[in-house]
């Protein structure tokens, strides 16, 4: 968990102290969805799973989506590396973050999530961005008012209050992000 993000649970989003080489992330994410990923190993063609849990029978799925799908389990269960990730700056990534639950999450050009809240913070690594990408959070006291806020391609992890009501909306090209639950 990264050490501050008690401090931030009024603010939405945090560059951490993490930050990694963008380049060699996007080399490595381009071989391995390329060359090792098949497309069984797809939630739904828009995210994957880095790490699984003791009962999965589907390490790269079973905890995609809502985490109610897995149910019982929580993020926590969901902390074991797949084995395509071992020996590359992703299994770097987590152990550094100390993140579980991890994904990469594509959002397809032209569409956006349901407002919604989740049980813990996230972290995000953008990979793949746009200008037109952006997370979207509610006033809880007036759900009418809403900030739009994007997160750069810049190899820093940022921290994200998505205890939050929010969405994601990507007005633009392709967007795809490493995303970590907090442990």
């Amino acid at each position: 968990m990264y050490d501050d993000a008690d401090k931030y649970t009024d603010q939405k989003i945090v560059r951490t102290h993490f930050q990694y080489d963008i380049e060699e992330i996007r080399r490595t994410w381009e071989e391995l969805s390329l060359v090792r990923l098949s497309s069984s190993q797809w939630y739904q063609n828009t995210q994957t799973m880095l790490q699984y849990s003791d009962s999965c029978t589907d390490p790269y799925t079973e905890g995609c989506g809502s985490i109610k799908r897995a149910h019982p389990r929580t993020e926590k269960d969901f902390r074991h590396l797949n084995p395509i990730y071992r020996g590359t700056i992703f299994e770097d990534i987590l152990e550094e973050v100390g993140a579980c639950r991890s994904r990469i999450m594509i959002k397809p050009k032209h569409t956006c999530y349901s407002l919604h809240s989740d049980r813990t913070g996230r972290y995000h690594l953008p990979i793949i961005t746009n200008p037109q990408a952006f997370f979207v959070f509610t006033d809880p006291d007036n759900p009418r008012l809403a900030t739009l806020d994007h997160i750069p391609a810049d190899g820093h992890v940022y921290w994200t209050n998505t205890t939050r009501t929010h969405s994601f909306l990507n007005g633009g090209d392709k967007r795809i992000h490493l995303v970590m639950c907090e442990s």
